[in-house]
């Protein structure tokens, strides 16, 4: 083998180790969210009121209420309104704060992939549902990319790494 091959071979083994730790930390983010939310008391008692929006009808309750509101209950601080600007628009100028792309997404996902799941747990939890998704494999990619910017930027030599970063 030649060298140029061995160091391909030795980063893409580290960047399935940066896929795997990405998708672990995920994981584990994920199962301590939940024992921290079944644990505690949450902070946030604002997150649970949820007003029909302005302009659209109210939405029909669905099949598993239960679970839809075991989703919202991780509708907290910013995702109350990132939730709510995919869900009804930017109704109030306090929304105008959050930018469009995350609530696009969400949106998005939400009639396109999680759409079957619309009558089972309920719209609110399918735009809830669909921005952990988004938001999760954003964090997988972004973890990807910052991986490979660094591999160009520190070309892969870790002696040159470690001088450039002392320097």
């Amino acid at each position: 083998m030649t060298s140029k091959s061995q160091l391909e071979l030795l980063n893409s083994s580290h960047q399935s180790k940066v896929l795997k730790a990405a998708i672990f930390s995920r994981f584990v983010l994920f199962i301590l969210s939940i024992l921290w939310r079944t644990l505690l008391a949450p902070y946030d008692t604002s997150a649970s009121l949820n007003p029909t929006c302005r302009r659209n009808p109210p939405l029909p309750s669905p099949l598993l209420p239960s679970l839809g509101s075991a989703i919202e209950n991780g509708v907290i601080w910013d995702s109350v309104y990132f939730v709510r600007i995919a869900q009804c628009g930017y109704e109030y100028e306090q929304s105008y704060a959050f930018l469009p792309l995350l609530p696009a997404c969400i949106f998005a996902f939400s009639r396109t992939v999680f759409a079957p799941l619309d009558t089972i747990i309920g719209y609110r939890a399918v735009l809830a549902l669909s921005g952990y998704v988004v938001c999760n494999v954003a964090f997988i990619f972004t973890a990807m990319y910052f991986y490979r910017c660094c591999i160009v930027f520190l070309k892969g030599d870790r002696k040159s790494a470690l001088e450039k970063l002392t320097n």
